[in-house]
């Protein structure tokens, strides 16, 4: 099958895999100094740079990732949209539990377009304030709000995301 642990090295002994190496940590001062060809290089060249204290590697560091491959990696995150009909008040919802918003109307379009208005606004204040989310337990959330975020300005992109 082969790989570095399958494989014994001349004493008999199964020779252990390489490390992960992570990127390398950019300093913030040096962050600060080169941000417009960081920014440029992340987006342009898929690069990813990891910011933070160079001389603590268990300080809190930051990743700069462009925007193209944070799609990429959010490509699989996709809505599951539950309908349900009152027809005593003649009104449609429709739920994304991954989400947990919800969009009513008295059709089922005015329902998505209501989802669609909900699903751009809970995701904008999500990125806003990520950390009163995590607070609340929604960290598994963050994949559909970063998704929805990245599709609010493309309704299509947004339709699809939500599976409406």
């Amino acid at each position: 099958m082969g790989g570095d642990k399958d494989q014994a090295d001349d004493k008999g002994k199964a020779a252990s895999p390489t490390p992960f190496r992570y990127p390398e940590v950019l300093a913030i001062a040096d962050a600060k100094k080169n941000f417009s060809s960081i920014v440029r290089e992340s987006s342009e060249a898929l690069k990813l740079y990891m910011v933070g204290n160079a001389l603590r590697r268990e300080a809190p560091r930051s990743v700069i990732l462009g925007e193209q491959a944070l799609r990429v990696l959010l490509r699989g995150v996709q809505g599951h949209p539950v309908w349900e009909e009152d027809a005593e008040h003649h009104l449609w919802s429709v739920e994304v539990p991954e989400f947990e918003a919800v969009g009513q109307g008295e059709t089922k379009e005015e329902a998505v377009k209501d989802l669609l208005w909900a699903v751009v606004e809970l995701a904008e204040d999500y990125i806003e304030d990520i950390a009163f989310y995590f607070k609340i337990g929604w960290q598994d959330k963050l994949p559909f709000a970063l998704a929805a975020f990245l599709a609010a300005d493309d309704p299509e992109r947004l339709r699809r995301l939500l599976g409406v």
